[in-house]
């Protein structure tokens, strides 16, 4: 579910145009990496993969100061689900 949550708010970032530059680039890069995760995830699970749920990032995801902050505590928190 996390990585679910860390593709989809890569994606609502791209798609919402605000992101510029090197900002963006990053989304770009970080976004195309946790899609990869999730498609490796559901390949590995299979059938005992949990369905992607929907979110709503409340505009987070709109300006690029708080895209950047919670983008940081999104890949914090994946780093420390995984050690």
């Amino acid at each position: 579910t996390l990585e679910y949550l860390e593709a989809a708010f890569y994606a609502d970032a791209i798609a919402g145009g605000a992101l510029s530059g090197q900002v963006l680039t990053f989304a770009r890069t970080a976004g195309a990496h946790e899609t990869a995760h999730v498609e490796f995830l559901r390949d590995a699970l299979g059938s005992a993969a949990v369905a992607s749920p929907t979110f709503d990032f409340k505009g987070t995801t709109r300006a690029t100061g708080t895209f950047l902050s919670t983008a940081v505590t999104l890949e914090d928190t994946g780093v420390a689900a995984y050690l």
